[in-house]
């Protein structure tokens, strides 16, 4: 209201500070459920920033800062930015042996899978595409740091700790093949799996 210098509900009584700007983000109209936005309301924002999908190398770094806390060094417009430890959303996962090595295949995997979804390498028949995001990452994070299974030979239940392979199989069955509908498609993601080691066998 007043040309952008006051808003309220009741008649523009509040002054906008000179700083303040809005910011709005949204996925693409390519992504499942998303409609593209109007010409008209397009228009009314003043600057754009494309932002590319995510890489291998992002989603490593999501999960070493998740597990770690560690972040990765940034550079803006050519100056470099020293990391910040952050805190760790799950570090109880940094006490399974080798699982800095896991999260850059599996850094891979999510990246390859998520291609393969947009490029509709998977999914070619379906009216929607499958979507796997950086969501289903942290999901497949959570479901390790709480599942326990029962072993059948002592009865007892034990966590990823005890039985790192077999929980992080599952998680990936439930959080990825398992919303595959196609078995033709459930078949191209396991060939992916066995190229990057992620099998029973290895």
């Amino acid at each position: 209201e007043h040309n952008g210098v006051k808003i309220s509900e009741m008649g523009g009584d509040e002054k906008l500070h000179p700083d303040f700007r809005i910011f709005g983000t949204m996925n693409p109209a390519e992504f499942a459920g998303r409609n593209p936005m109007s010409a008209a309301g397009k228009d009314r924002w003043t600057s754009y920033l494309y932002v590319k999908n995510a890489t291998a190398e992002d989603y490593n770094a999501m999960m070493m800062q998740s597990v770690y806390g560690i972040q990765p060094d940034v550079e803006i417009h050519g100056v470099k930015y020293q990391q910040e430890r952050g805190e760790p959303t799950h570090p109880e996962l940094m006490n399974i042996d080798g699982f800095e090595r896991f999260i850059g295949v599996f850094s891979e995997f999510q990246s390859k899978i998520e291609e393969m979804a947009r490029e509709k390498i998977i999914g070619r028949n379906k009216k929607e595409q499958y979507v796997f995001t950086r969501r289903s990452m942290f999901e497949f994070l959570e479901f390790l740091s709480v599942k326990k299974i029962l072993d059948r030979e002592t009865g007892k239940k034990v966590d990823v700790f005890k039985n790192a392979k077999e929980i992080i199989l599952r998680g990936i069955q439930y959080y990825y093949i398992d919303r595959i509908s196609n078995e033709t498609d459930q078949k191209k993601v396991r060939d992916m799996l066995g190229s990057l080691g992620l099998t029973e066998s290895t």
